[in-house]
This record gives C-alpha cells, structure tokens and sequence, in this order.
C-alpha cells in the first residue's frame, strides 16, 4: 500500500505513531505491512509467478497467437506439470497484457469485371 511505504520511508524524520495518525491508518497496520515487507514474496506469489512464466513460454511457442482458451490447453498438456484453471489463465493473462491475435485476413473470392464488360446474361453489366 502506497500510504505505509511513504511512512516507511519517513520514518527516520519522524514518529510511526505520528506519522500513522496523520495518514489516518493504524499503526498495527503499518507493522503488518512492514512484516509481510520483510518476509519477502509468499508460497502463493511464488507459485503465481511460476503459472505466468508457463503462460508467458506458450504464448510465445504460439508466436503470440494463442489466447487464454489454447494457452489453457497448451498449459494442461504439459508433462510433470499440474493443469490450471482457465479462469486464471484469463486473469493473468490480462494482468500481464497477454492476448492471442484474433480474426484472418479475408479472402476475396469474388472479383468484379472490369467496367464495360459483358456477363453472361445480356443486358447486364
């Protein structure tokens, strides 16, 4: 949070207490925060930064083609590695601005005659 890392940095000026009360949190708050600080990142956010690298490498086998329904697939047909859920798929991919390219290029399979020219039907262009 943006409020304890400001008193974290001024703490060597003023107070905790102080500077706690003038930012309206309490200063049970700011020492859980600044715990959780040093512990340094959790088992979660380790793991979470584990699923990311996973999505990061089959978005890029894709060539950046795959969005989160394939990459999804991709991830669940990894050997030695546990499936994950798409609805995490999606929010990280999202979070990380991943997105697979979406739609082809379209074909014309029709070309119009040149202007002048008969069809096969008299009295039509």
């Amino acid at each position: 949070m943006r409020v304890f890392a400001f008193i974290g940095g001024q703490k060597t000026e003023f107070e905790i207490k102080t500077l706690c009360r003038v930012c309206g949190v309490s200063t049970s708050g700011y020492y859980d925060w600044a715990a959780r600080a040093a512990a340094g990142p959790t088992e979660t956010d380790q793991a979470e930064a584990d699923v990311v690298e996973r999505i990061r490498a089959a978005h890029k086998t894709s060539r950046g083609a795959y969005g989160a329904p394939r990459v999804t697939v991709a991830l669940a047909r990894e050997a030695g590695k546990p499936p994950v859920n798409h609805k995490r798929v999606e929010r990280l991919m999202v979070l990380h601005g991943l997105q697979g390219r979406c739609g082809r290029r379209k074909v014309r399979t029709t070309i119009p005659r040149p202007q002048g020219g008969s069809g096969s039907r008299p009295g039509r262009p």
